[in-house]
């Protein structure tokens, strides 16, 4: 536990990935915040603009376009608090379900495919017409909340175990195939 809260993000930098919401709603977070952003795009320059307006409990870096296995090693040996997707369309988000196989907790848009990955058991669900406030809040209060506690962690990777470990889906989906 710490008293800076470390968000990540990996998305490409267009409008349909919302990023600048996020930079609307650190606007209004009162605590100290480190978030770090995968990706790229053409608002990059954009969304580069609108950080440079936030106070300086709030640090932000943008970390370009990297390989999916830099990621996830880099998820793997890196604290995060939160991870946070405000598409406003989605598929099935593989960077939620990736984060969540190390136990972050997800704040996410009810966005296509994200609900089935973030529930009350991996985070918290916004809906996909949300007001930033209610992001600020819900990140002013992460260290109050259930969501910073290991118990909930463990409970997130505990999910993805459940419902997205291809290995013992692949196993279930070999017995299915076997008994038809």
């Amino acid at each position: 536990p710490t008293t800076t809260l470390k968000i990540l993000s990996i998305s490409n930098l267009y409008p349909l990935k919302r990023i600048n919401l996020l930079v609307e709603a650190l606007k209004h977070v009162k605590i100290n915040v480190e978030w770090k952003h995968f990706g790229e795009g053409f608002l990059l320059k954009y969304i580069k603009e609108l950080v440079n307006s936030l106070d300086n409990n709030i640090k932000c870096e943008f970390l370009g376009q990297k390989t999916n296995e830099f990621l996830m090693s880099y998820i793997k040996n890196n604290h995060f608090d939160v991870f946070i997707n405000l598409s406003k369309f989605e598929g099935l988000p593989v960077s939620i379900i990736e984060a969540i196989s190390f136990g972050v907790p997800v704040f996410a848009t009810d966005a296509g495919g994200s609900r089935e990955a973030v529930n009350y058991r991996t985070g918290k669900l916004f809906k996909n017409n949300f007001k930033t406030e209610d992001l600020s809040e819900s990140l002013n209060n992460f260290f109050q909340s259930e969501y910073s506690q290991l118990t909930f962690r463990d409970g997130v990777r505990d999910f993805w175990l459940k419902n997205f470990d291809a290995k013992k889906k692949y196993e279930e989906f070999v017995v299915e195939l076997k008994s038809n």
